[in-house]
């Protein structure tokens, strides 16, 4: 049979006529090897899905904090000292300051290994107490220290705020003061408590933070202020300021997981029967909140308040999704002291 002219096709067109040049339809069990591979990736992300939407039905919620790798080397590092130091306040035995990032947060570190100008105060290298602090010059009754801190993204939340000092009394304070970074001396703010008749109203330089964040403030320039009244009197002691803000909201920075029905049913006991007997558990944990976790993290369990340090990360993954975590813990000890100091 001869090839159908042009001029016959478009004669023929839309009425019922077969095209002898019609090219035979695919079936629909056919498809390309990359089509194939599209549609096993979508299945696995709705298995993702599925399993968020399986911890929803007896959910245990959790704090994560994983531990730093890089940053600032710790103070608590001093001369033939190789290793930092297991209960350092600053790194909590890891090395690197601020130690471990809460999930949902980030943290600074105002401390001597922080770029910082000091005025008649200097860190106090040549005391055997780890980490090293600052303190006032022998001859000084007063001084300060400034440092700058970035704030990156954030809701305008602080998550926990604490300045670390130590031989303070009635002739010796430390006052920190904090403002926008490149406003005048006069917007300073402290925490300070006045009493007006019976009234007392307290201050807090947290709430002056959470202000100026809210006010889109990126950076801000904190003032740490020592004082004594006599050169008799033991200098103050500043060690470190702690912040972390929030990055995520209050309700997205939890972690949701769930234990076998064994350990379940023995370890969350309304009783508490048995609560006591499990030192080691088995945790599904959500994938699509969060993946990285390592064996250096650990886990806070804020219903029972106990820290839960994991040993082993097991993935299941499939067409590059991860659609299951599976993660075994233990109790942290009452030795591990870095461990226990992280701030919650």
């Amino acid at each position: 049979m001869g090839m159908v002219s042009h001029h016959t096709k478009m004669r023929n067109w839309n009425t019922k006529t077969l095209n002898t040049d019609r090219v035979k339809c695919q079936s629909r069990t056919d498809h390309y090897d990359y089509k194939v591979h599209e549609m096993a990736h979508d299945m696995m992300l709705q298995a993702k899905r599925m399993q968020t939407n399986a911890l929803d039905v007896d959910v245990r919620l959790f704090y994560l904090y994983t531990r730093l790798t890089s940053g600032r080397r710790c103070c608590c590092f001093k001369g033939v000292n190789q290793e930092p130091k297991g209960d350092c306040g600053i790194c909590f035995g890891t090395g690197v300051v601020g130690g471990f990032e809460k999930f949902g947060t980030h943290t600074e570190v105002i401390d001597p290994s922080r770029r910082c100008v000091c005025v008649n105060v200097k860190p106090d290298i040549t005391n055997s107490m780890l980490p090293v602090c600052f303190r006032l010059e022998d001859d000084c009754l007063e001084g300060y220290i400034l440092s700058d801190v970035e704030i990156g993204n954030n809701v305008g939340e602080i998550d926990f705020y604490k300045v670390y000092t130590s031989y303070l009394n009635n002739n010796a304070n430390c006052i920190v003061y904090v403002k926008a970074y490149g406003s005048d001396d006069s917007t300073y703010y402290y925490s300070h408590i006045v009493r007006n008749g019976g009234e007392v109203t307290e201050y807090k330089i947290e709430n002056r933070i959470e202000e100026l964040l809210r006010q889109g403030v990126r950076k801000l320039t904190f003032k740490i202020v020592l004082r004594r009244t006599h050169l008799e009197i033991e200098s103050p002691l500043f060690s470190h300021l702690y912040l972390r803000y929030r990055v995520r909201p209050a309700s997205e920075y939890t972690l949701k997981c769930d234990t076998t029905p064994a350990q379940n049913a023995a370890l969350f006991d309304i009783n508490g029967g048995s609560s006591n007997s499990w030192t080691n558990l088995t945790v599904i944990a959500d994938p699509n909140v969060f993946e990285n976790y390592t064996a250096d993290d650990f886990l806070y369990d804020f219903e029972r308040d106990v820290k839960w340090k994991i040993y082993q990360v097991e993935k299941k993954t499939q067409v590059d999704v991860v659609t299951q975590i599976q993660l075994e813990i233990t109790l942290l000890q009452e030795y591990e002291k870095g461990y226990q100091l992280v701030p919650i």
